[in-house]
């Protein structure tokens, strides 16, 4: 996918994309800050400060949100307007976190960081917009020190096929779709009482909102959707995560863990008919699951935890 018109895209989107991926609004579900809270958590596996490269920071939400937890991290995005939205957050901080965390405006492929020199690199929905792994997984190599760690996410393929969608039509007139359904039966797997019952909490503790809700009519959100096909010539590459856990290891990297993101209780075409935030209000409980295999099955998107092996 063209460089230049990917940088376009988010410059242009980027205030709306801020808004509904990290805060929600409406009908948006906030994929941003869920992608944001399971990789904090991935983090506290290791207990030092570590120095970490966020590719695509975007407005930096999460890098902000690492340096607070006390990492060192250089945020890297090649759109302006994303990184003017980085920095105003960052002015906003403690000394101690804006001595931690710098943004810098340029081409992710090109960043010019010293070679081996971060513990972590992260990479939140960018893998899509490289013409292929190998180069993304080139340039986190070169980054990472021996046995540092990748986080990446990545749009999940296999929803399309739950999605009843445009792109399930796509699937099945690539006869793709086979693979895909054996692929997502693999991922139904038991799932313990304890996590049943947190995804139970949770669903009681959001019944009082839902049924206020349930009274008022459908409402379109008021931003408009973050459409991508409006604004490219072509949609961000996906992955399942077998296909990107075997693409890791092909570039030398092993998956220590996958995570569902974005999850779906019912078809997402309800969205639009319930009142707002009745949709994602219900499929927020499922995050209780983001851990288990099964979460993957309902999940628009996936986050890959995984380990360079040299």
């Amino acid at each position: 996918m063209d460089k230049v018109q990917v940088a376009e895209h988010f410059s242009n989107q980027a205030d709306t994309w801020v808004q509904t991926s990290h805060e929600g609004f409406a009908n948006h579900y906030p994929t941003a800050d869920h992608r944001k809270r399971v990789v904090q958590r991935l983090f506290k596996q290791w207990d030092a400060p570590l120095k970490v490269l966020d590719l695509g920071c975007g407005g930096g939400h999460l890098a902000l949100a690492l340096a607070e937890d006390g990492h060192d991290v250089l945020g890297i995005d090649q759109s302006p307007r994303m990184i003017e939205i980085a920095n105003s957050s960052r002015q906003t901080a403690s000394k101690d976190v804006r001595n931690r965390l710098r943004f810098v405006e340029g081409d992710i492929e090109d960043a010019g960081v010293s070679p081996h020199s971060f513990d972590v690199v992260t990479a939140m929905g960018v893998i899509g917009y490289f013409p292929n792994d190998k180069a993304i997984f080139r340039i986190v190599d070169g980054a990472l020190k021996p046995n540092g760690s990748f986080i990446v996410s990545s749009r999940n393929r296999l929803f399309n096929l739950v999605s009843l969608s445009h792109r399930t039509k796509r699937e099945i007139n690539t006869d793709a779709a086979k693979d895909l359904i054996d692929e997502i039966a693999s991922y139904q797997q038991e799932v313990s009482a304890e996590i049943t019952q947190k995804m139970a909490t949770s669903l009681s503790e959001k019944a009082a909102f839902i049924s206020n809700q349930a009274t008022l009519p459908p409402a379109a959100a008021s931003l408009p959707p973050l459409d991508e096909a409006a604004t490219m010539q072509s949609e961000a590459r996906q992955h399942t995560p077998q296909e990107l856990s075997e693409s890791a290891q092909k570039n030398g990297f092993m998956t220590s863990s996958l995570h569902g993101i974005h999850p779906h209780l019912i078809n997402p075409a309800a969205n639009q008919f319930l009142p707002a935030g009745v949709y994602n209000t219900l499929s927020t409980c499922l995050e209780a699951l983001e851990d288990e295999p099964i979460s993957l099955t309902w999940s628009s998107v996936f986050i890959a935890a995984l380990k360079k092996t040299s």
